[in-house]
């Protein structure tokens, strides 16, 4: 996931938005960062008129995590950004995934629509529908900010990212692993063991229902 993270960080539209995604940095050493990031994303991108047709090699991948490292060196900027950088580069699509299923039943829990609910413990739910609001991110905060931006370098990044929504995806299924995460730790202090383990379950149930077959993938690791 690093490169999506290169990527948001060479915009102009997300720029003010670093904080969300726990970069606290002084203004001053935003524009290194950001024209660094710029350079990278170019080699990165080489000659291809998409990143979907871009180099994805080992050799490529770890060519850009060390000029990012080098970067943050050149830009005094190892201490603000090196926690988020380890968290992007280690966060799996999998684990997204799995995030972004569990944050959907969520909303089935909370709105009180799931066909063929198989049944949740009724304090269960009413934690979840107590608590899940405050962890939410709306699916399009990002996107419009990001369609709203004209200036230059914005514009290529929608057109070499496939459109306005993919890179707003991106951060935003990062971030719905984030809250996801916080989420359950809030939980692991309100609800039992036992309780845990039943909502668990309900999720597991839920995507056998939705998936017409058992998918163990789509929990996250740290509710195992």
């Amino acid at each position: 996931m690093l490169d999506p993270l290169i990527m948001l960080l060479s915009t102009d539209w997300f720029l003010p938005y670093w904080k969300e995604i726990g970069i606290d940095i002084i203004e001053s050493k935003k524009p290194c960062i950001q024209k660094g990031c710029r350079e990278i994303a170019a080699r990165m991108l080489g000659s291809a008129q998409t990143r979907y047709v871009s180099d994805f090699s080992e050799a490529r991948l770890r060519e850009t995590e060390s000029d990012f490292l080098e970067l943050l060196q050149r830009c005094e900027a190892q201490p603000e950004l090196f926690s988020t950088y380890k968290e992007w580069a280690t966060l799996s699509g999998q684990e997204i995934k799995a995030a972004s299923s569990c944050s959907h039943l969520n909303l089935k829990i909370t709105s009180g629509v799931a066909e063929n609910d198989p049944g949740l413990n009724p304090l269960v739910r009413a934690k979840v529908v107590a608590t899940w609001g405050a962890y939410y991110v709306e699916p399009y905060v990002f996107r419009d900010v990001s369609v709203r931006s004209g200036t230059d370098w914005d514009r290529y990044v929608r057109i070499i990212w496939r459109g306005p929504e993919v890179l707003p995806g991106q951060l935003r299924g990062v971030l719905l692993y984030w809250r996801l995460r916080a989420f359950w730790e809030h939980l692991r202090v309100s609800l039992t063991p036992r309780e845990l383990h039943q909502l668990v379950t309900w999720y597991r149930e839920m995507n056998k229902i939705i998936c017409h077959e058992d998918r163990p993938d789509l929990i996250p690791s740290y509710m195992e």
